[in-house]
């Protein structure tokens, strides 16, 4: 009894510090995103924001927006750094760009009538990236991407996604998952040992084991009914979408369609509610700390929605 006793009272404490800390949490807004936001990204102590609609690439370098780069035909939907470039996906005329500071493109894939493109299919199929929505980099170097494989997370795009694993060599383009319903956020864990990433349409996070490149044993890690009760002033009933980790091993998880970044424990219980002034969270990215977030959110779910850049301190 008196360890049972001590257990809860542990996790009460728990609770009310996380409370605590949310009621503490402040949020700046830092610019006006008017061209379809689809990510923000830390970068080199700046914060890289693609915009789907202007076809480019900003930067807030801690004073102000500035666009850093026009880009030809690509509509960027996902972005990663990579040994010093950038790796970028592209939601018109599906692809994957790596481009240096200067928006030179170094590499791209595919190449048409060529079998030296930036990567092939390991199944000697070519990969279909349409819908790519997230990329997480792992402890080899290599890359993996999520695609919903529809445009919109309705009916239609139910088990049409799937995650592709891409080589650090970058000669290498892998399916490693499939069947997912609309993954639209992935995560590494601090251990390297598993991937998370969230299904909008099921509306939940599964989790991998990392064996190698190859992913297995999958299972759901968090059910967002089960532990998140929407507000009543939500845009839409929430769904999962991008995902990070902090330090201490703790998950955060951006809500489309309600304005929120969820923060679950190891085991998926809810620590935190985090809230956000626009409803639709397009991506998020943590600092040098765990200490400030930023977060690229948007007006609504139509493609290229304006919103706006925030800064969160917590």
């Amino acid at each position: 009894m008196r360890q049972g006793l001590c257990f809860q009272t542990l996790l009460a404490c728990v609770a009310l510090s996380f409370s605590a800390a949310q009621a503490q949490t402040a949020v700046k807004e830092l610019a006006p995103l008017p061209d379809g936001p689809a990510g923000a990204v830390w970068y080199e102590r700046q914060v890289l924001v693609p915009q789907a609609q202007a076809d480019s690439l900003s930067i807030w370098d801690q004073r102000q927006l500035n666009r850093l780069m026009d880009l030809n035909q690509c509509q960027p939907s996902a972005l990663l750094p990579l040994q010093g470039n950038l790796l970028l996906a592209c939601a018109q005329s599906p692809r994957l760009l790596v481009i240096n500071p200067m928006g030179q493109v170094l590499e791209s894939w595919p190449r048409p009538r060529e079998e030296s493109g930036l990567v092939r299919g390991g199944d000697n199929k070519a990969p279909d990236l349409s819908g790519a929505t997230a990329m997480v980099k792992d402890s080899r170097g290599g890359v993996y991407i999520a695609v919903t494989g529809a445009a919109q997370a309705d009916s239609s795009a139910a088990r049409q996604g799937k995650i592709y694993y891409l080589s650090a060599s970058r000669t290498l383009l892998t399916s490693v998952a499939s069947l997912l319903d609309y993954p639209s956020g992935l995560a590494i864990s601090p251990d390297g040992k598993q991937l998370y990433v969230s299904e909008g349409l099921s509306r939940q996070v599964k989790r991998f084991d990392i064996n190698q490149t190859r992913l297995e044993n999958p299972a759901v890690f968090m059910r967002l009914a089960d532990i998140h009760t929407p507000a009543a002033n939500a845009a839409e009933a929430p769904r999962p979408g991008a995902l990070a980790f902090n330090t201490r091993g703790h998950l955060y998880v951006a809500l489309q369609g309600e304005g929120q970044i969820l923060v679950t424990s190891a085991e998926g219980r809810k620590l935190a509610a985090l809230p956000v002034p626009l409803p639709y969270v397009k991506g998020f990215s943590f600092s040098r700390s765990d200490r400030v977030l930023y977060i690229a959110a948007a007006r609504s779910a139509e493609p290229g929605a304006a919103g706006a850049l925030y800064e969160m301190r917590l």
